[in-house]
C-alpha cells in the first residue's frame, strides 16, 4: 500500500510498519557480520617471507616450525632478488641475517609499508625475535615508504567508500525514480554518473594531496569502479525493487570493503576474504590505485581486468532487469508510478555507510 492511499487520520497498519523495520535490521546485521569477521583479529595466514641467503635455511625451517600455516617461508638467493620480490609483493618481507663473520651484528629487514602498514608491523616484531636469538639488532629497510600524504596508507581505501557510497546510492536513485523511463535510458544515466561521480570526487580528494602525480589514473579507475557497480545496481533494481539497499550494502560495503585489502592485507584475514579479494571489484581498484601510487614495475592488467569483469557483470544485470521488466510489467506506460516508497527508498540508500 502506497503512503498516498492513507486518508487524512487513519493509521498505517502495523503489518506494513514491521515490514519497514526488518530490512535495515538485515542490514546491519549483514554488515555486523561481515566487518568483524573480517577485521576484528588481523593474523598472518601463508603471509610470504623470504629470507636471505642458502645458510638462511634454517631460520626458514625453524619460522615454518614455529608459524605453521601463518607463514609462507622461502629462501631468497640473494638480497636482490628479495628485492625484485618485494617490488612486486610476491613477499612482504626479506630477513638478511647479520654476517657472522663481521663486527657490526647487524640483521637488515627489508619491508614495503606501501603494501601494508599492518603487515609491516607484524613482520618487523617477527623478526625482531629472530635477530635477538641471534644476538643481532635489527635494522628495517622501507623499500615502498608511506607518502608524506598518505601517513597510514589507508587513503585509498577513505577514498573508496565515498565512490561506493555515491554510486551505489544514485544507482537506486536511478532505477526507483526512473522507474518509468525506458532501461536503456537509466543506462544510459549510470553511464553519465560514472564519470560525474568519480570527477567531484577526484577533485574534492585532489585538494587533499590524495592522488597527487597521478590524478588523471586515479580518475579512470574511479570511473570503471563506478560504472560497474551503477550498472548493478541499475539493472537489478526492477528484480529486488526495495532490497536493493539490502542487497547494495552487502555487496558494496560489507564484503566489499572487507576483502578490498584496503585497511588489512587479505593474506592477515580468514580464507573468505582472502579469496574475495582475487574477484570483488573493491579489491580491483585498490590494487591497481596501490600499485600505481606505490608499485610502478607491477603491471595493473590483473586488477583493471577485475574492474572490467564487473561492468560485464553490470551490463548482463541490465540485460536480466530488461527481461524482468518486459515480462512482468508489460509496456513502458503501464510501469509502476513514482510513489512515497521510492523516497524512502534512496533515503535509505544515501544513509546507509
Amino acid at each position: 500500500m502506497s503512503h498516498s492511499a492513507i486518508a487524512p487520520g487513519q493509521h498505517v497498519p502495523m503489518r506494513t510498519v514491521l515490514g519497514h523495520l526488518w530490512p535495515p535490521l538485515l542490514m546491519g546485521a549483514i554488515m555486523t557480520f561481515a566487518y568483524l569477521w573480517g577485521f576484528h583479529a588481523p593474523s598472518p595466514r601463508h603471509l610470504p617471507v623470504a629470507v636471505v641467503g642458502q645458510a638462511s635455511t634454517p631460520i626458514a625451517d625453524g619460522l615454518e616450525q614455529r608459524f605453521g600455516d601463518g607463514l609462507d617461508v622461502t629462501v631468497a638467493a640473494d638480497e636482490a632478488t628479495a628485492r625484485d620480490d618485494l617490488a612486486h609483493q610476491r613477499i612482504a618481507a626479506a630477513y638478511v641475517p647479520a654476517d657472522p663473520r663481521g663486527t657490526d651484528a647487524t640483521a637488515r629487514l627489508l619491508v614495503a609499508t606501501g603494501s601494508s602498514e599492518t603487515t609491516t608491523n607484524v613482520t618487523e616484531k617477527i623478526f625482531r625475535s629472530v635477530a635477538e636469538k641471534q644476538g643481532a639488532r635489527l635494522a628495517i629497510e622501507d623499500t615502498a615508504p608511506l607518502h608524506e600524504n598518505d601517513p597510514i596508507g589507508q587513503n585509498g581505501f577513505f577514498y573508496l567508500v565515498g565512490l561506493t557510497i555515491a554510486s551505489y546510492a544514485t544507482s537506486i536513485a536511478i532505477g526507483a525514480a526512473g522507474a518509468t523511463r525506458r532501461m536503456r535510458e537509466r543506462a544510459l544515466l549510470a553511464l553519465g554518473a560514472s564519470v560525474v561521480i568519480p570527477t567531484v570526487l577526484v577533485a574534492i580528494a585532489s585538494t587533499q594531496g590524495v592522488f597527487a602525480g597521478h590524478t588523471l589514473t586515479a580518475w579512470g579507475l574511479s570511473v570503471l569502479y563506478s560504472l560497474g557497480v551503477l550498472l548493478i545496481g541499475v539493472g537489478l533494481h526492477p528484480i529486488v525493487g526495495r532490497f536493493a539497499t539490502v542487497l547494495y550494502s552487502a555487496l558494496f560495503v560489507g564484503f566489499n570493503f572487507t576483502s578490498s585489502g584496503g585497511v588489512f592485507a587479505p593474506t592477515m584475514q580468514p580464507a573468505l576474504f582472502a579469496w574475495l579479494h582475487r574477484i570483488w571489484i573493491g579489491a580491483g581498484f585498490i590494487e591497481a590505485e596501490r600499485r600505481t601510487a606505490y608499485f610502478p614495475l607491477m603491471s595493473r592488467a590483473t586488477p583493471v581486468l577485475t574492474l572490467l569483469a564487473w561492468i560485464l557483470v553490470g551490463l548482463l544485470a541490465i540485460g536480466l532487469g530488461t527481461l524482468r521488466e518486459r515480462r512482468h510489467l508489460g509496456p513502458i506506460d503501464a510501469r509502476h508510478a513514482l510513489d512515497a516508497d521510492t523516497e524512502e527508498e534512496i533515503e535509505e540508500a544515501s544513509a546507509v555507510g
